[in-house]
């Protein structure tokens, strides 16, 4: 749910998301306000490049792991054709430290216009992959004092 966007003809925009977490017992809560800020560095007929940045402000004593991110930055290379979207990127997140990770990811839009109506239906599929570190898990475990048993 886009709470916010905003536009500029520097090819900066602003956007801002409302995150809901859903507990069986529980009517669905608001736990975090996404900022995001994006600049699109290049954009041709195929190809984007985009920078961005996000904002995390969390509701206090949030349940959600993520709550020990507070920030995060990095780089978007999109390629699109016919058949499939490629997507590549790599980002820092911020904790108490930085966790850094690349991710890369193939998605295509269907779109199917329902004839004699200005109606159309659509399906998204993607696949994403991400490698990386994610200490801010540990750092949520530790701030909430839950403990973890690590194998491996």
């Amino acid at each position: 749910m886009k709470a916010l966007l905003f536009r500029h003809k520097t090819n900066l925009y602003v956007n801002s998301n409302f995150i809901f977490v859903t507990m069986p017992q529980h009517l669905p809560v608001i736990q975090v306000l996404l900022l995001n800020k994006v600049i699109n560095l290049l954009k041709a007929n195929f190809f984007q490049v985009k920078l961005f940045y996000s904002q995390f402000l969390y509701k206090c004593n949030s349940q959600v792991v993520q709550s020990a991110l507070k920030s995060q930055a990095g780089i978007t290379l999109l390629y699109n054709t016919k058949i499939v979207n490629v997507t590549g990127g790599a980002k820092a997140k911020s904790s108490s430290r930085i966790d850094f990770g690349v991710t890369g990811g193939l998605d295509h839009l269907f779109i199917y216009i329902i004839p004699g109506t200005k109606n159309a239906i659509s399906t998204y599929p993607l696949e994403n992959v991400y490698a990386g570190a994610q200490n801010f898990t540990r750092i949520y475990y530790k701030k909430n004092q839950i403990l973890v048993i690590l194998t491996g």
